[in-house]
């Protein structure tokens, strides 16, 4: 009994084979001619006007095969962008644009498949008379600390891909280019920016079609707002009315983080003398206490780091030599003596 259904099963894939061998040899003999884009109204329009695509094909073939016709229409010269795709027994096909945007300028083309044979038309071009849409740039965040990024979105969503996009950073009211133009397939791009102390803070963006000589408006310039993380920055040095030797010295770093922060991360505090390191530590104050001596005379400095942003305050430190204060008084009581004995008081 397994014997026999293992034949019959043999039998219906050695079926199957043929009929699939066959469909490919069906398949060989299909011709497609003379595939041909064509637009109404012919090569030019106005913005805002219906335009019609067709793709048209003449078909050779000894089958019925030609009951699954594939198109597919493609924006740019290179076939850059696939507009639509649709399958149909008719030997043309058809794509309308409602409402023609300038954008939609440039060149066409389309490819017809049957089974696994495929035409391609020449490229045609299309224009359209009229200005391209003033695109729109947003900003997030719009108050950022220093040290965080930025996102800029510039986007014309009623524009057609492929397009251009170029962002404009001001200062004082003079617009520059920010990085790369970029050319994309979709109609609206996104750059990333790290926020320093040198950062621009007002952007805007514009557009271009690849196939167009002139670009859009700028868009509304957009500003932002950068705050420095630090919010309040301390150095204190105690005592503060002279050190002497044999004193305790306290050096305190303090910081006040920004209300924008939101992070649990510290800042990095650090207390130097000259380039040596003397403390630190990750919180939002320290402190280095020591008895002082003349040796601890000398530049120090505060340094405050939070995300690759950094802040600093110097202050100089003069411990006095003990024997001079001892000597020091001695003078001073020396010269009291002195004034006193040589006053002359009248009888």
């Amino acid at each position: 009994m397994l014997r026999a259904i293992t034949m019959v099963l043999m039998l219906l894939l050695s079926k199957v084979c043929k009929l699939d061998s066959l469909k490919a040899d069906l398949q060989q003999g299909v011709t497609l001619n003379n595939v041909q884009m064509k637009f109404a109204p012919e090569t030019s329009a106005e913005v805002g006007s219906r335009i019609t695509l067709t793709c048209s094909v003449n078909i050779v073939a000894a089958s019925s095969l030609t009951s699954q016709i594939s198109y597919l229409f493609y924006k740019g010269p290179g076939s850059d962008v696939l507009l639509n795709s649709t399958v149909s027994s008719e030997q043309r096909s058809q794509v309308t644009i409602e409402s023609a945007r300038a954008s939609h300028t440039g060149y066409y083309s389309c490819v017809v498949k049957v089974g696994n044979k495929a035409a391609k038309s020449e490229v045609s071009h299309l224009d359209v008379a009229g200005k391209l849409q003033t695109p729109r740039i947003t900003i997030h965040p719009l108050k950022v600390i220093m040290g965080s990024q930025i996102e800029l979105r510039c986007e014309a969503v009623e524009e057609v891909p492929p397009l251009e996009f170029i962002f404009y950073k001001y200062k004082k009211g003079q617009p520059s280019p920010v990085g790369d133009k970029t050319v994309t397939s979709r109609n609206s791009v996104t750059h990333t920016l790290k926020v320093t102390e040198a950062t621009d803070q007002a952007y805007s963006c514009k557009i271009k079609g690849r196939s167009l000589e002139t670009s859009s408006n700028c868009s509304e310039i957009v500003g932002i707002t950068v705050q420095d993380p630090f919010s309040r920055h301390a150095f204190t040095i105690e005592p503060k009315n002279g050190i002497h030797e044999g004193d305790k010295l306290t050096i305190t770093c303090t910081v006040r983080m920004s209300s924008l922060i939101t992070s649990q991360m510290k800042p990095q505090l650090m207390i130097l003398k000259g380039v040596t390191l003397m403390k630190r530590n990750y919180s939002l104050e320290i402190k280095y206490s020591k008895v002082a001596s003349s040796k601890d005379t000398g530049n120090y400095s505060c340094i405050a780091m939070w995300n690759q942003t950094s802040k600093s305050i110097q202050k100089q430190v003069i411990v006095a030599d003990s024997t001079q204060g001892t000597v020091a008084s001695i003078k001073t009581l020396v010269t009291a003596l002195l004034l006193g004995a040589c006053t002359i008081h009248p009888d």
